[in-house]
């Protein structure tokens, strides 16, 4: 399938639905291959209780609801919801738990959207009424927001979409950035630079992520790499530069290279 080709009919005959929707990531998977602390993963799919001043206990309520509910399985479409979101907690000092009433109200307008936080215009075309709705509970500034809004940008640009918008493939980052306010413009440069060799896409290797236009595995790159095997044997063997070897490696938390 072809980079803006929409998930055909055939595909969802095989699976029995469409691809995107089939609960198959546990939430350990999705940490991993999001780059994401499992602890704040958890809280927004499944919530957390948490504990008042007075020492009473309150419920925090899931921000994502996932796929496969009795099993807290996750689908393609809730990582890609996990993502974008992620972009928000990537700016330093945001308290996510803030931000919920603007969802909540976003949520509501598009009601009778699937999945809203996976949709485009979700972000696009009402980013100004979720910084409304949020206040200064998100940042103090306009500038501060505008970083926040700056860091989702890239994280939509990370989504391939077909022609109806919907997501098709995901392109996660190697690794955590964290937008810290002194150092706004590289890091969200490097957010922008960061190369998209690594695709998560639910018609390849059943939604494991693989280097990008290949169709390997990342597991499997690290894997020989763990056994002992050097890159340019990779490199040699896959037919896949060492750039992109290199980038499944760091993805895999094999290597690390330099942020």
């Amino acid at each position: 399938m072809q980079n803006g080709d929409p998930i055909n009919r055939t595909a969802e005959r095989v699976y029995g639905q469409d691809p995107r929707e089939i609960p198959i990531y546990t939430l350990g998977d999705a940490s991993k291959y999001l780059k994401m602390s499992q602890v704040t993963l958890r809280s927004w799919v499944v919530g957390r209780s948490y504990r008042l001043g007075d020492g009473t206990s309150k419920w925090w309520p899931s921000v994502v609801q996932p796929a496969g509910a009795d099993t807290r399985l996750l689908s393609f479409i809730n990582l890609i919801e996990l993502h974008v979101l992620s972009g928000i907690r990537r700016v330093h000092r945001v308290q996510f738990q803030k931000v919920r009433s603007a969802l909540a109200f976003l949520e509501e307008k598009f009601s009778t959207t699937p999945n809203p936080l996976a949709n485009v215009e979700f972000w696009t075309d009402q980013f100004d009424l979720f910084i409304e709705k949020s206040g200064d509970l998100i940042c103090a500034s306009r500038a501060g927001q505008q970083v926040i809004k700056e860091a989702v940008d890239q994280y939509l640009h990370r989504i391939d979409r077909d022609p109806d918008m919907q997501p098709l493939r995901l392109y996660p980052f190697s690794r955590e950035l964290i937008v810290h306010p002194s150092q706004e413009k590289t890091v969200l440069q490097k957010l922008k630079n960061e190369p998209r060799s690594i695709a998560i896409d639910p018609l390849v290797a059943f939604g494991r992520p693989t280097i990008s236009d290949t169709g390997v595995p990342t597991n499997v790159i690290s894997g020989r790499f763990r056994a002992g095997e050097k890159i340019t044997d990779l490199v040699e063997d896959y037919g896949i530069g060492k750039a992109e070897i290199e980038q499944a490696l760091e993805y895999e938390g094999v290597i690390r290279r330099a942020a």
